[in-house]
Formats: C-alpha cells, sequence, structure tokens
C-alpha cells in the first residue's frame, strides 16, 4: 500500500478529490497522524465522536459498539425502508469530513500493520499477529478456505468466525460480516 503509515496518510492528505471536504479538526488529525506516523485511539474517539454527534443531529437512532480494533460499529436503529435510506445518505453526509479516511486508516494501522496491499495476506497476518491458530494453514491454504467461503457461503473448518479475533480481522481488512445484535 505504502512504505509507511506516514506515506498512507500523505497520499490522502495530498489527494485533492479525496481532501476537500476535510474539517479542518480531521484535517489536523491527519496532519499530525503523517508528521508522527500514527492515528491514536484519542484522535480517532475525537474524529468518531464528531461524525456520531453529526448523525445524531440529523435525527438518526444509532447504538454505537466499540470494535476489538478499537474502531466504532454503527447499528442503526431502523424499521424500514426508508429510515435506511435517510440513515445511508446521512452517514456519507457526515463521514465526508474526513472521517471516512481517518477510519479507513485507522483500520488499516490496527489490522495491517505491514500494510499489505494484497487483501488476504493482511488477513492472514493479522491472524497471525493475534495468535489465532491456523494450523498447517499456509497462506495459499487460506486464501482458497475464503475464496470458498466467499463463494458458497461454507465457513472453513479451520475458522471459527464467532471468534472475535477472526471477525477483526476479517471486517478490518475488508471482508464484510453480517453481524447480529
Amino acid at each position: 500500500m505504502a512504505d509507511s503509515m506516514s506515506e498512507l496518510i500523505k497520499q490522502d492528505l495530498n489527494n485533492p478529490e479525496l481532501s476537500k471536504g476535510f474539517s479542518l479538526e480531521n484535517r489536523a488529525i491527519l496532519e499530525e497522524a503523517a508528521a508522527s506516523g500514527r492515528i491514536t485511539q484519542a484522535m480517532y474517539d475525537e474524529a468518531a465522536l464528531r461524525y456520531q454527534s453529526c448523525l445524531g443531529s440529523l435525527g438518526n437512532d444509532v447504538k454505537w459498539v466499540k470494535q476489538q480494533d478499537g474502531t466504532y460499529r454503527a447499528v442503526p436503529q431502523i424499521d424500514n425502508q426508508a429510515e435506511m435510506d435517510k440513515y445511508s445518505n446521512d452517514s456519507g453526509v457526515c463521514a465526508y469530513d474526513g472521517f471516512s479516511t481517518i477510519e479507513s486508516l485507522f483500520c488499516v494501522q490496527q489490522n495491517n500493520p505491514g500494510l499489505y496491499s494484497d487483501q488476504y495476506e493482511a488477513v492472514y497476518q493479522c491472524l497471525k499477529g493475534r495468535d489465532v491458530p491456523l494450523p498447517g494453514l499456509a497462506l495459499e491454504d487460506f486464501r482458497s478456505q475464503i475464496d470458498t467461503w466467499l463463494q458458497t457461503g461454507t465457513i472453513p473448518a479451520d475458522l471459527d468466525f464467532s471468534d472475535p479475533d477472526i471477525q477483526t480481522c476479517l471486517s478490518g481488512n475488508g471482508f464484510g460480516l453480517a453481524y447480529s445484535d
């Protein structure tokens, strides 16, 4: 993805299409993170609080669940399609100020510190870093099992999808998971 977290953050800061809507507060967070090479939990929380407040001020009822990697998962309290459409629109409006960039970079930092561009390798290394047992599973075997899951919905025997570490590494590297609360 990049040679360093600082470089990755600078790429987003210097992308005019991406950064044109950044709020002063979120731009300051990203500039500080680019200089230090990391987004701290406090920086992320500050940006997340503004995002959550924005959604609330637009009339959205959302439960927030703090994930194992420090990110927040939104659980919108929605009763119908009109509310879902409103929430989806409002979410985009509120994230445009740079929160989506901060969250994406923070998620990479937490779940893909090696900055692997290969999504499968990022998950594999994340699992190894969290000491999740992968008995005899080489990267290519892991890739094959995940592909089978994505194509058929059959959960690999070697992976317990109820394990929070596995959920975090998968979702933190872009593999969608359905949650039930």
